[in-house]
């Protein structure tokens, strides 16, 4: 007979909920687990799994907008691989060997 820790039967607290859902992989298991809570939530409260439900309404929301990053690009530009440049001195090759005289030194 398995025992289990009186603090392994607690309710999970905010923090650990969002924790627990960050080890998410869609695994055969976790799926299993999913359908033993969805049947155990529709057990209690048939009417916390609807579309109206207002948890579901927040899920489904747009983000909301963030403030743009002081790191961020303020030029709305394509990046551009230098190995894609016009110059001509790419060679396609990440290799110093590879790469033209005089733009490479050895350390």
């Amino acid at each position: 007979m398995t025992t289990t820790s009186p603090a392994a039967q607690a309710p999970f607290t905010a923090d650990r909920w969002r924790q627990f859902w960050n080890a998410w992989k869609a695994e055969p298991q976790q799926l299993e687990g999913i359908e033993q809570l969805w049947l155990a939530v529709i057990a209690a409260d048939p009417a916390i799994l609807t579309e109206a439900g207002p948890w579901r309404q927040t899920f489904s929301s747009a983000p909301p907008a963030s403030e743009i990053s002081a790191h961020a690009n303020p030029m709305q530009v394509a990046w551009e691989n230098q190995n894609d440049n016009a110059s001509g001195t790419a060679t396609g090759s990440a290799s110093p060997a590879a790469a033209p005289q005089g733009l490479h030194r050895r350390v």
